[in-house]
């Protein structure tokens, strides 16, 4: 039977004061103090996991991106975090660091090239008791072309498994079904477009074409999604399942981060931000795939739409059927 987690940062811990849920990861923004660290571990539900934050802090207080593939300032900095967090698991008996390793120029360099570089460093980090899990991340718009994420797919996390045999895997469902959807379109895009910036510049007619044509045929999709995941824990054991709805119709950005359709509730319909959103993801055949004991961490934005503990336990309930 799986371990099912709830996930929470250090400004949502209230929210689960009063629950009984046993278990939670919690999610960093890179500002937090040591006192709020110690409320993480001081809370009744057990840490399991902490998830190192997207930006990091230098000696001075100054903020730079998470990046183990960068070979300047932002490499420097994010192995600093990242020692200091691996310590922090260390002395509060917390298993595991999730890490998004960073970002590469896929137009310039060479993705196996940095990969060795990297998995070479991590071979001589010392971890004692924690385990340090890569999590899968999308290429989509603003992930492309200049800053492609170095993890992506089964066959990038294998390679560096290859290299760095202690290494775990956290596997992010609705950041296969977003890499899915944009490798559909991504090659023509590097034709029509030179660089990151003009596809920024561009995003809303992008955007238009995605959904366009995702809506057209939604089968087509659920199929690569599908076929996706199943291709991904064939051939990988996950340390951790990040587990959410998601709606490939409506990824769409509307104001800030996240999309539309991106990690909503399971099993959800309704309206996000004015669109009629629903869950598309085959909840039943990618948990029919797990093996026994994963953990599987609820994972969910907070959002207006709905009350965010409520629908953890919405989720919580929904997906227990199929284990």
């Amino acid at each position: 039977m799986a371990q099912l987690i709830v996930k929470s940062g250090v400004k949502q811990l209230s929210l689960f004061e009063n629950q009984d849920f046993p278990y939670f990861e919690a999610y960093l923004k890179g500002d937090e103090t040591e006192e709020e660290l110690i409320q993480l571990v001081h809370h009744k539900m057990k840490l399991i996991s902490l998830h190192l934050p997207s930006n990091v802090q230098d000696n001075v207080g100054n903020f730079c991106p998470l990046n183990f593939g960068d070979s300047g300032k932002s490499s420097e900095v994010s192995y600093q975090a990242l020692k200091k967090y691996i310590k922090f698991a260390n002395n509060h008996n917390i298993t595991y660091l999730v890490i998004h390793l960073g970002y590469y120029n896929c137009l310039k360099e060479n993705r196996f090239t940095i990969l060795d570089r990297i998995a070479q460093t991590f071979n001589h980090l010392e971890t004692g008791k924690v385990k340090l899990c890569l999590e899968n991340v999308p290429c989509w718009i603003n992930l492309c072309l200049e800053t492609e994420p170095l993890i992506t797919t089964e066959l990038h996390w294998l390679y560096f498994k290859q290299k760095c045999p202690k290494i775990g895997l956290v596997l992010d469902l609705d950041h296969i079904a977003l890499n899915v959807v944009f490798q559909h379109f991504y090659d023509q895009l590097k034709l029509k477009y030179r660089s990151q910036l003009e596809m920024q510049k561009n995003i809303p007619d992008i955007e238009e074409e995605i959904v366009k044509v995702t809506n057209k045929n939604p089968e087509l999709f659920q199929r690569k999604i599908d076929e996706a995941l199943r291709q991904f824990l064939t051939v990988v054991k996950p340390d951790l399942i990040h587990a959410m709805g998601s709606d490939f119709c409506n990824y769409r950005l509307v104001g800030s981060l996240p999309l539309v359709g991106e990690s909503i509730p399971c099993n959800y319909r309704g309206k996000i931000k004015g669109y009629d959103v629903e869950d598309r993801m085959n909840h039943k055949a990618w948990i029919s795939l797990l093996p026994s004991e994963t953990k599987v961490v609820l994972e969910l934005s907070l959002r207006p739409e709905y009350d965010y503990v409520t629908q953890i336990k919405n989720n919580w309930q929904y997906l227990s059927q199929f284990f």
